[in-house]
């Protein structure tokens, strides 16, 4: 295991860890680098965890992560990167646990995740791009989903069809007003929905109706009005988190 974060490091030589083969561990997270080597991670085939993440990096080489056939952890989020190629993670087959959110992703195609459904949880920020209708279908191992994002967000109703073992499902920040009806169809093993800090103006209780294996919901932070809250405290009352709505008058 090697860790530096936090040590304000503006380079990485492409030769650093030569030598460590046996690597299983490696942090290096919030400091000052801006570029990373195509060949910095090579002979790291043994590398479980890498968190390399809140750095000033803008781009990622296609083949970086390519020596990192064992990675199942991966942080590259709160970065700059403006683009990311769909190709950079398609020798990471064992990813189970993929951080990319707060970043400036402009797009970001479906074939990016296609080689990724061992992936269990996946947090992504979408700022300045609108979510294609297929983009999770690869993830049908998909456990953990947070997704938010700075300005609003349009989620088309199948947009999470593929996502049947959906344990737990974050939508924060999205800004949207209403929910498809038909958004969390066939999410039957949902425990955790998490909805705050939107502009929800109303939540009709037939979207939950079909998630049986629900516990906890939240949606602190919208708008919902007195009516609303009335209505869904007596539909779900056995959710805890259902008293705690934020309503305005």
């Amino acid at each position: 295991e090697l860790r530096f974060s936090s040590n304000e490091i503006e380079s990485i030589d492409s030769r650093q860890f030569n030598g460590l083969e046996n690597l299983i561990i490696l942090n290096f997270e919030s400091n000052k680098i801006s570029n990373f080597d195509v060949n910095l991670f090579k002979g790291l085939s043994k590398l479980n965890t890498l968190v390399i993440g809140n750095n000033k990096v803008n781009q990622l080489p296609i083949g970086i992560f390519g020596p990192c056939t064992e990675l199942e952890v991966l942080h590259i989020d709160f970065m700059e990167m403006a683009s990311i190629d769909s190709k950079l993670l398609e020798k990471n087959t064992k990813l189970r646990i993929l951080y990319m959110n707060e970043n400036n992703f402009e797009s970001l195609d479906k074939s990016f995740f296609e080689n990724l459904t061992s992936l269990k949880e996946l947090r992504i920020t979408c700022e300045k791009f609108d979510l294609k209708n297929d983009i999770f279908d690869s993830l049908v191992n998909l456990e953990k989903l947070a997704l938010n994002g700075k300005s609003r967000i349009v989620l088309n109703s199948r947009i999470f069809n593929s996502l049947s073992n959906l344990k737990i499902l974050e939508l924060a920040y999205i800004k949207c007003e209403n929910l498809d009806a038909d958004l969390l169809k066939g999410l039957h093993n949902l425990e955790e929905l998490g909805l705050e800090y939107n502009r929800l103006k109303e939540l009709d209780p037939k979207i939950l109706a079909g998630l049986t294996n629900l516990k906890s919901l939240s949606v602190n932070e919208n708008e919902l009005n007195d009516g609303q809250k009335e209505i869904l405290e007596k539909e779900f009352p056995d959710i805890i988190q259902f008293k705690s709505i934020q309503v305005v008058d």
